[in-house]
């Protein structure tokens, strides 16, 4: 536990080198990632999101699953389950949650107007991952809290999930083309970068679509899956409708929700 952090940031750094990587020795879009001021942004973003849990310490979802082991609260820690069945349920249960969390991002107008910001983006790729708005970040922050008492998960499923949550926002917005065959095979039950960019779609439906983080059979169960092929994300146009050139920019996102 008290490496958690130091272990966290390589883990982070080194999937961000790896998708680099492959986003330039195997991209499904040649172009996507040549547009230095739209990566600037969302490298901005990512620095914003670094100062909010800076300013924001207590809200790191670690915090509370550790507020939650000292003091008992939540479910696991009411009933005597063996340790595995715990860590695996919470696991599951907790990427539900943000399964509806997310679909709640897109359905609820209030929610929307820092969500979109996160839509806004033109041209997807591994930047895109950073790209959320600080009232977004605070949101779910909180949200993580109530999930985490509720549960009673442990601080260390809290740490591997957040990991992997961070590890998939990255490599699901990854411009890297993945053959089609296990391509196939490992969306039946994790979500792809092709079923990720096309919920980025600037079609309205399309974007009410694939709203899994990191399984993609919630989309299947609540009948939100719809599949990608490498061809069809080639021609996928992403970006929110009537947002101005102003509104695009660092600046004028983050003043977006208020305006």
């Amino acid at each position: 536990m008290h490496n958690e952090a130091t272990i966290r940031l390589v883990f982070f750094i080194t999937i961000f080198l790896v998708c680099f990587l492959l986003e330039r020795t195997y991209p499904l879009r040649s172009s996507v990632s040549q547009n230095s001021r739209r990566r600037l942004h969302n490298y901005l973003f990512l620095v914003a999101g670094i100062v909010i849990t800076r300013i924001f310490p207590p809200l790191v979802a670690i915090g509370a699953a550790v507020f939650a082991e000292t003091y008992k609260i939540g479910v696991m820690h009411w009933i005597d389950f063996p340790v595995m069945f715990s860590f695996v349920v919470c696991f599951l249960l907790f990427d539900l949650a943000l399964y509806l969390q997310h679909i709640a991002m897109h359905k609820v107008p209030f929610l929307w107007r820092y969500h979109c910001v996160h839509h806004s983006d033109e041209k997807v790729d591994l930047t895109t991952g950073f790209r959320f708005h600080p009232g977004e970040l605070l949101f779910s922050l909180c949200y993580k809290w109530l999930i985490i008492f509720f549960l009673g998960a442990s601080p260390l499923m809290v740490i591997v999930y957040e990991s992997l949550l961070s590890a998939f926002s990255l490599i699901t917005h990854s411009n890297i083309k993945i053959p089609e065959h296990p391509k196939r095979i490992i969306s039946k039950v994790f979500i792809t970068p092709d079923l990720h960019w096309l919920h980025h779609s600037i079609d309205f439906f399309e974007s009410n679509r694939n709203f899994g983080t990191i399984f993609s059979f919630w989309d299947k169960i609540f009948r939100t899956y719809q599949g990608c092929s490498n061809i069809k994300a080639k021609d996928l146009t992403f970006g929110v409708d009537k947002m101005s050139v102003e509104d695009k920019r660092f600046i004028g996102l983050i003043r977006y929700p208020f305006t």
